[in-house]
């Protein structure tokens, strides 16, 4: 009798907490097990710190100052005067790199009467057919008239001779895969330069220099190198009240530690507040290399937590792990001065078990695993910056994941569309200069997504300001605005802010329809070297009668970076 009592009590806890929310309230999420919500924000929090550091490698290609530069070749041109030269026309030799529709495309011969002049115009339009498609580095000559009193223009397509650079942060064979002895291509050569600058340390430079071999250049590589290594350690209240509030952080990062222009960063955070009851501990191991256009990253996380929640009559333990794996690759399929595009590519697993006590909850415990694919592109404007991506993401069988069949009340073989758009722009106003950051995120499915793999919209990365309860769901977005001013005073720069959330989301299973949650925040950022000083004051409100009331906020950050 005694085990069947007990037995009821946890069937009857696992519905009161866990059950999703088609058997739930009609809210999203209201009734989800915190101890889920937390697995999920530490794989959501993972998945972000990937983006947020692939995203400032971007732009640190785009940022930085390069130099090109390039020999001195003066055009070739014939002495110009008005009498016809004794020519009946010209032929072309040594041009292996221009189509056919590149030549026709130059500006026909006179037939009577071939002057100077227009020799010089065809050879003009040549040269800049090359430079259009990168061929900084073609020659042109003139050769002897052949037996059709033709005149000879001949080319020397420019190559690549070999790359010279002796810094272990610029691994010359993965920057510039098999360059060596193939057309000199400027575009080629500045995706290698992006590269080897994504990395923070780095501030490669290159000199194009004539090469012992006819067409021959020397691409020589100059790098500024800083400190390679960075360490971060933080401590802020930004926790979550099942789990505490107090966090420790600590990031650790490498650049080029194989001398492969590879890229290292090992992070983890747990909560201090009373970690004999109720923590939440994370870490994460992020590692990338270049190949070209081409990068590829993998990353690994893990976590922890315990919760001691008491209920009206009793007392329970929930506790749980979660764990992600991931490779991903990044494509770069357009590049210039402001702009890159890449297409991208990802491989995921996921596993997250929850426990009521040493109770598996079988229904918020899945095991992923996912397909995704995507565009990401990254824009430099006057004064700003915008990047953007978009991407789908197809719950596959593989590595043992779970099926509809052993994952009830969800589809773990789910389809999904996620995309952000974010715009950062200084501007001046009354001869005071501001800056104004906006983010706007979300993702659509038809289908029940597991738990791990809903919108949160209660978290400081979306809707500011919520102190307790979750609300997240299937399908949503949301929309994050700040207005900064910045003030520098003998090496202290403090940055007061004003900000305003918006974001709804919905669940595909109960009647709720869409739930919505606003925020509005106000703080200021204090820093001096490498320490910095971050407080806020922040409040949400959502129109979800059955979340806890939100009260006001405050948030303090202190951290040091070198």
């Amino acid at each position: 009798m005694t085990k069947l009592l007990t037995l009821l009590r946890r069937i009857l806890l696992s519905g009161l907490f866990f059950c999703p929310p088609l058997y739930a309230a009609p809210f999203p999420a209201a009734a989800e097990n915190p101890g889920a919500d937390a697995s999920r924000r530490a794989m959501q929090d993972a998945g972000q710190q990937v983006s947020d550091l692939l995203e400032q490698q971007t732009y640190r290609q785009l940022s930085k100052p390069q130099t090109t530069i390039t020999p001195a070749e003066p055009l070739l041109r014939a002495a110009e005067n008005e009498h016809c030269l004794p020519v009946s026309g010209v032929y072309l030799s040594g041009i292996t790199l221009l189509s056919q529709d590149d030549l026709r495309s130059l500006s026909p011969l006179p037939a009577d009467c071939i002057r100077s002049r227009d020799i010089n115009v065809l050879v003009a339009e040549l040269m800049e057919r090359y430079l259009e498609k990168g061929y900084i580095t073609a020659r042109i000559r003139f050769l002897p008239v052949n037996d059709y009193h033709e005149l000879g223009i001949g080319v020397t397509e420019g190559t690549v001779e070999r790359i010279d650079s002796t810094d272990r942060g610029v691994n010359t064979a993965l920057l510039f895969p098999a360059l060596t002895g193939k057309p000199l291509k400027i575009t080629e050569l500045e995706q290698g330069l992006d590269q080897a600058n994504r990395l923070k340390s780095n501030h490669v430079t290159m000199d194009i220099l004539p090469g012992s071999e006819p067409g021959g250049s020397v691409i020589r590589l100059v790098n500024q190198r800083g400190t390679p290594a960075g360490f971060s350690l933080s401590a802020d209240n930004y926790g979550q009240k099942s789990t505490g509030r107090n966090v420790i952080r600590a990031a650790v990062t490498a650049d080029s530690p194989a001398g492969l222009s590879d890229f290292v960063s090992l992070s983890g955070s747990a909560t201090t507040d009373n970690p004999a009851a109720s923590y939440s501990r994370s870490g994460m191991l992020f590692y990338s290399v270049p190949y070209g256009a081409l990068t590829v990253s993998t990353y690994g996380s893990l976590s922890r937590y315990r919760i001691s929640q008491a209920l009206r009559y009793n007392h329970v333990i929930l506790r749980g792990d979660s764990a992600q794996a991931a490779l991903r690759a990044d494509y770069v399929i357009f590049r210039n001065r402001s702009r890159i595009d890449s297409l991208m590519a990802q491989m995921t697993y996921k596993r997250s078990r929850n426990y009521l006590n040493d109770t598996l909850i079988g229904v918020s415990s899945p095991s992923l695993s996912i397909a995704e694919a995507g565009y990401t592109g990254l824009i430099l404007v006057p004064g700003g910056v915008i990047s953007t991506s978009l991407s789908a993401e197809k719950g596959t069988t593989l590595f043992g994941a779970d099926t509809r069949n052993t994952l009830p009340g969800s589809d773990p073989q789910y389809t999904k569309g996620k995309f952000s758009l974010s715009y950062v722009q200084q501007f001046s106003l009354s001869e005071d200069a501001y800056l104004f950051s906006s983010h706007l995120a979300g993702q659509y499915t038809q289908d029940h997504l597991p738990g791990v793999e809903w919108l949160t919209l209660s978290d400081n990365s979306a809707i500011r300001g919520f102190h307790d309860g979750s609300l997240s769901a299937d399908k949503g977005w949301y929309w994050q605005n700040t207005l900064s001013r910045r003030f520098v005073r003998q090496g202290i720069t403090v940055t007061p802010r004003a900000g305003a959330d918006y974001g709804r989301v919905m669940a595909q299973t109960g009647q709720a329809g869409w739930q919505s949650a606003a925020g509005i925040a106000a703080g200021v950022n204090v820093s001096y070297g490498g320490a910095q000083l971050d407080a806020q004051i922040s409040r949400a409100r959502t129109s979800v009668a059955a979340l806890p009331a939100q009260d006001t906020l405050f948030s303090l950050r202190l951290g040091y970076q070198f």
